[in-house]
C-alpha cells in the first residue's frame, strides 16, 4: 500500500505527539510505543477512512497533552470540594471566592481548577494578593487565566527574583506583588 504525504503527516504528527508526553516525563497508562495506535484507533473510530487534514491532528495531538501539561506547569490543580476541605467553608463560598476574585481560578470543562500553591500563603489576605495579581494580569495583559497563572511560576526581577508565590509566602510586600503585576500586563497590553 502507497503512502501519500497525508499519512506521513499523521505519521511525523504522532512522533510529535510521543515526543512530547516523554518530554514531560509523566507515566502514561500505555507504553509509548502503543500512544500512536491508540491514537490513530481513535481517529479512525471517529472519522472511518477518510484521513483528517493534518491541522486537525496537530489540534487533536495538543489537546490531548495539554491539560498533562498545565499540569507540569501549574503544580497541583485542585477541585471546588478540595478547597471546601482546606478553607473549611462551604461550596458556595467557595464558588463566591472564585467569582469576586479572592482566589486564582482556572475555567475548566464548565468547572474550576485551582492552583494549590495559592494556599500555601500565610493568610487569606496573601491569597487575595495573588488573586489580585492574577486579575491584573487577566484585565490588563489580556492574558487567559490559565497563562496568567504561569506568571507565578516564574521568577521575577521585581521580586528579588524569587517567583511571586515565594515572594509572597517570604512576607514579601503585597504591593511589590501588584505592582509587578500591573508593569508585565501593561507591557503585555502594548
Amino acid at each position: 500500500m502507497a503512502v501519500n504525504q497525508g499519512d506521513s503527516d499523521v505519521q511525523a504528527i504522532i512522533e510529535e505527539l510521543r515526543t512530547k508526553v516523554d518530554e514531560l516525563g509523566e507515566r502514561v497508562a500505555a507504553p509509548a510505543d502503543d500512544l500512536g495506535q491508540v491514537f490513530a484507533a481513535e481517529v479512525r473510530a471517529l472519522v472511518g477512512d477518510a484521513l483528517p487534514d493534518s491541522g486537525a491532528v496537530r489540534r487533536a495531538a495538543r489537546l490531548a497533552v495539554a491539560e498533562q501539561a498545565w499540569s507540569a506547569r501549574l503544580g497541583t490543580l485542585l477541585e471546588s470540594r478540595d478547597v471546601v476541605e482546606i478553607l473549611g467553608v462551604s461550596k458556595q463560598r467557595v464558588s463566591r471566592l472564585a467569582r469576586d476574585h479572592r482566589l486564582i481560578a482556572l475555567p475548566q470543562g464548565g468547572r474550576m481548577r485551582f492552583p494549590a500553591w495559592q494556599f500555601a500563603a500565610a493568610d487569606a489576605g496573601d491569597r487575595e494578593a495573588l488573586a489580585a495579581a492574577h486579575r491584573e494580569l487577566v484585565d490588563g495583559g489580556a492574558l487567559s487565566p490559565w497563562a496568567a497563572a504561569s506568571w507565578f511560576r516564574e521568577e521575577h526581577s521585581e521580586l528579588d527574583g524569587s517567583d511571586p508565590v515565594t515572594f509572597v509566602r517570604q512576607g514579601g510586600a503585597r504591593s511589590r506583588l501588584l505592582d509587578a503585576a500591573r508593569r508585565d500586563a501593561a507591557r503585555l497590553a502594548q
